[in-house]
């Protein structure tokens, strides 16, 4: 997973340089999308609410602009609100 991780400063350092200058405000849009998995993948976990085998990708937005500023892979048993807050706190 540490791999992931790594693409998601990627996608964070993209989403600052593409500011000439700071923004006055950032507000950060936090959505999470079923990704139906097949196969024995890791963390490929069945969700009731989708009856389904999945992922449960955190897409993160800038609220304004509707940039992408990064995705975060979850393990498919997550319910869209566990793990959002640690996540913001940890960036």
């Amino acid at each position: 997973m540490t791999n992931f991780h790594r693409i998601a400063e990627v996608f964070v350092h993209h989403f600052i340089c593409s500011y000439e200058l700071p923004p006055m405000a950032v507000i950060i849009d936090l959505d999470h999308t079923s990704a139906i998995t097949h196969g024995g993948q890791q963390l490929n976990l069945f969700n009731a609410k989708y009856q389904d085998y999945c992922y449960l990708p955190l897409m993160v937005f800038e609220g304004l602009s509707g940039k992408l500023i990064t995705a975060i892979l979850r393990p498919g048993r997550n319910t869209h609100w566990q793990g959002e807050c640690g996540h913001s706190q940890r960036s």
